[in-house]
């Protein structure tokens, strides 16, 4: 999706890069000069949302917000004002909170990089990622997805050594330290 112009974001927002927050900023009567009284429009905008935070609206964990009539999801807005360019690819949470845009917290990632962060799923019981305790063999088993393929790691009556070996396999294919992390 096309975001707007750098420039005109940066005249309507303000981004703290150190909070995430983005705030709106005041608007002149020329951003409303497509109105009957800009004046009157521009005093009603000022009054009700200039300095308060923009993208407020939460959507899966994401802050979401509109601007001319679009939505945008707030880290996306939040890197084009920072970087002064639209992200190329897909922004990755590095601390698995969503709603967590310091910039610091945000990098530019291809669709499988992201996917070498995830938090663990809630489903998962044994605690890690891709370790499984399967019942009829009495064993751990260990797994790892990576270019869309699954890779069978082995097999161990020892829950650390499936844990060892998922954890040598994520290190061998670059996935990020926080990988399986909790939210």
């Amino acid at each position: 999706m096309n975001m707007p112009e750098v420039d005109f974001l940066r005249e309507i927002l303000d981004y703290d890069p150190t909070t995430g927050f983005l705030t709106w900023k005041a608007r002149g009567d020329h951003c409303f000069s497509h109105l009957k009284n800009p004046s009157r429009a521009s005093k009603i905008f000022n009054a009700q949302f200039a300095g308060r935070e923009a993208f407020t609206a939460v959507g899966n964990g994401y802050k979401r917000g509109a601007i001319l009539n679009k939505s945008y999801s707030a880290h996306r807005i939040a890197w084009k004002i920072y970087h002064g360019k639209d992200p190329r690819g897909q922004i990755d949470h590095i601390n698995h909170n969503r709603s967590d845009n310091r910039i610091s917290n945000l990098r530019e990632v291809s669709h499988q990089e992201n996917h070498k962060n995830l938090p663990i799923r809630r489903t998962n019981s044994s605690g890690f990622p891709g370790v499984r305790w399967y019942e009829k063999p009495k064993r751990w088993r260990a797994f790892i997805t990576s270019s869309g393929k699954i890779k069978y790691l082995g097999s161990f009556v020892e829950k650390n050594d499936a844990i060892r070996a998922r954890v040598t396999a994520e290190q061998n294919l670059g996935f990020h330290e926080n990988h399986g992390a909790t939210k």
